[in-house]
C-alpha cells in the first residue's frame, strides 16, 4: 500500500508565500507613497495660507481613509485566497474519494447487472432510480427503466407478481408463459425491502428465480421416494423369484405338468421386467455428476448418426461446448427417439445447434402429434407416460442430465404440428477452478466407459425398449 504523502503547512504553501509577498509589496508601495505624498503636504502647508490648509488636511484625512479601506480590501483578497485554497483542496479530496468510491462500487455494479435476480430500486417519488439486466428481461423489454414510475412498470408484470410486489411482503409467485412463447414456468423468489440512502426513503424489490432449486428439492423427494420403494419391491421380490426357482426344479424333477413350467416361465419373466423396471427407476437416484469435457460438435453430432435418423439444419458452431458427451448424447438419443415415435415423417425429424452470448441452444424438432397442454406440463416428472408400457423414465432422467449441466429442457408444440425439444445450455466457460479435458471420440470408444456409464446407457435403452414394446 502506498504511502500518503503529508501535505506542508498552510502558510509555508508555495501558492501562499506567493500571496503573502504580493500583499506585502503593496503595503510597502502604498507605505512609501503615502510618506513621500506627507512631506509634499507638510511643505505645502508651510507655504500656503489656512484655506490651503484645510483643503490639505481634507486631502489627507480622505487619504488615511483609502489606506483603510485598501488595508480592509487587501485583507478580504487575503481571506479569500485562503478560501479558494481550501475549497480547492477539499474538492480535490472530494474527487479523489469519489473516485475511490466508485472504484470500489463498480464490481459491484457489474454483479447486479449479471445477476440471473431482477433488482429494482424505487425512490420515495416512485420514480425508479435503479434496474438491472435480470428486470428488463423478465419484463420483455430492451429500453431504460430509470426514471420511470414504479406503478407504470408494475402494470406490465404479471397480476400475481404485481399484487405480490405491492403488497410488501416476502412471497413465491409462479408465472405462466403463453403456450406460444415457449418459455416454462418460472417461480420467483419476491421480496421488498425498506432502505434510506443520503437520508431518503428507498424501496428495494427484489425477484429471484428459483425454479431449478424447487426442481431440485422435488427431484430429492422423487429419490426418497423411489428408493424406498426399490428397496421394500425388491425385498418383496427376491423371495418371490426364490421360490419360484425352486418350483421350476422340484416340477421339472417330477415330470409335473408342463402347465406349470409355462407358468413358471411367465411369473420369471414378469419379475425380470419388474426389476429391469425399478432398476431403471433407481438411475435418477444414482445419476453421476456430470464430466465436463470440450466436444467438438461435428464429431458429436456424426456419433449420433449412429442411433437415430435425423437431418441437421444450419451450420454447426466452430467452438467446441462444454459437456459430458457420454450423458449428453443419451439425453439426445432420447429425444430423437421420441420424435421417431410421434408418429411424423422421419425426415422432417431436425436437428439444430446455435451458438449466442446466452449459451449454446440445442433443438430436437418433429412434425408428429405433438403434446396436450396437461401433457406439456407434466412430460418432464418421474413415472408420467403417455405410452403404453411406458416407464416415464426417459424425459425425467434428460431433465436432471441438462440441469446438473447449468442447462434448461423445456417442451413445447410446434406451430403446423409436432414438438420442439429445447436444452439451453450456458456459455462454455471453463472456469477459473480447473481446464475441463477435450473429448476425443476414438480414445473415448477405446476406453473403458465404467460402470456408471454403463448402467445409465442400458437403463437408458431397456426405457426405450419397454416403451416401444
Amino acid at each position: 500500500m502506498t504511502e500518503r504523502r503529508k501535505s506542508p503547512p498552510f502558510l509555508l504553501r508555495p501558492e501562499v508565500m506567493l500571496g503573502i509577498c504580493v500583499l506585502l509589496g503593496i503595503v510597502i508601495v502604498f507605505v512609501s507613497t503615502y510618506g513621500l505624498i506627507q512631506r509634499e503636504l507638510a511643505q505645502l502647508n508651510t507655504e500656503s495660507g489656512p484655506e490651503v490648509a484645510a483643503s490639505l488636511g481634507f486631502v489627507r484625512r480622505a487619504f488615511v481613509a483609502l489606506a483603510i479601506l485598501l488595508v480592509i480590501l487587501l485583507a478580504c483578497l487575503a481571506l479569500l485566497f485562503g478560501f479558494t485554497i481550501k475549497a480547492r483542496e477539499a474538492s480535490a479530496l472530494a474527487t479523489q474519494r469519489l473516485g475511490r468510491l466508485a472504484r470500489s462500487i463498480q464490481p459491484l455494479s457489474a454483479a447486479l447487472e449479471h445477476d440471473p435476480g431482477a433488482v429494482l430500486l424505487v425512490d420515495d417519488e416512485g420514480t425508479v432510480v435503479y434496474a438491472n439486466t435480470a428486470t428488463r428481461d423478465l419484463m420483455g423489454i430492451e429500453g431504460r427503466l430509470i426514471g420511470q414510475q414504479a406503478r407504470e412498470i408494475f402494470e406490465r408484470f404479471h397480476s400475481d407478481l404485481r399484487e405480490a410486489l405491492v403488497s410488501g411482503l416476502d412471497a413465491i409467485v409462479t408465472l405462466k408463459p403463453s403456450a406460444e412463447s415457449g418459455r416454462e414456468e418460472e417461480t420467483l423468489l419476491v421480496s421488498s425491502r425498506p432502505i434510506t440512502i443520503e437520508q431518503r426513503p428507498h424501496f428495494l424489490y427484489t425477484m429471484r428465480p428459483v425454479t431449478r432449486e424447487v426442481r431440485r428439492q422435488e427431484l430429492e423427494h422423487w429419490k426418497k421416494l423411489i428408493r424406498v420403494l426399490s428397496h421394500e419391491l425388491n425385498n418383496s421380490i427376491a423371495p418371490i423369484v426364490s421360490l419360484m426357482n425352486t418350483a421350476q426344479k422340484i416340477n421339472a424333477q417330477s415330470e409335473g405338468d408342463p402347465r406349470l413350467t409355462e407358468i413358471f416361465d411367465t411369473i420369471g419373466e414378469r419379475t425380470g421386467h419388474l426389476l429391469s423396471f425399478l432398476d431403471s427407476y433407481r438411475s435418477i437416484a444414482r445419476l453421476p455428476l456430470p464430466t465436463l469435457r470440450f466436444v467438438r460438435w461435428d464429431e458429436f453430432v456424426e456419433g449420433l448418426r449412429a442411433h437415430a435418423a435425423f437431418r441437421v439444419e444450419g451450420p454447426l458452431p466452430k467452438t467446441p461446448g462444454l459437456f459430458d458427451p457420454v450423458q449428453f448424447e443419451r439425453v439426445l438419443i432420447n429425444a430423437l427417439t421420441n420424435a421417431k415415435e410421434a408418429g411424423g415423417p422421419v425426415d422432417e425429424i431436425v436437428l439444430s445447434i446455435t451458438e449466442s452470448p446466452a449459451g449454446t441452444r440445442v433443438e430436437v424438432r418433429d412434425r408428429g402429434t405433438g403434446m396436450s397442454e396437461a401433457t406439456l406440463r407434466q412430460a418432464t416428472l418421474p413415472f408420467f407416460s403417455t405410452k403404453p408400457g411406458g416407464t416415464g423414465i426417459g424425459l425425467a432422467l434428460s431433465r436432471e442430465i441438462v440441469e446438473a449441466h447449468g442447462g434448461q429442457l423445456t417442451l413445447s408444440n410446434r406451430e403446423g404440428g409436432g414438438l420442439t425439444v429445447a436444452i439451453q445450455l450456458p456459455p462454455a466457460r471453463a472456469g477459473f477452478l480447473g481446464k475441463p479435458q477435450v473429448h476425443d471420440r476414438s480414445e473415448a470408444q477405446a476406453l473403458d466407459p465404467g460402470p456408471a456409464s454403463l448402467t445409465l446407457t442400458r437403463e437408458l435403452t431397456e426405457g426405450e425398449r419397454a416403451r416401444r414394446d
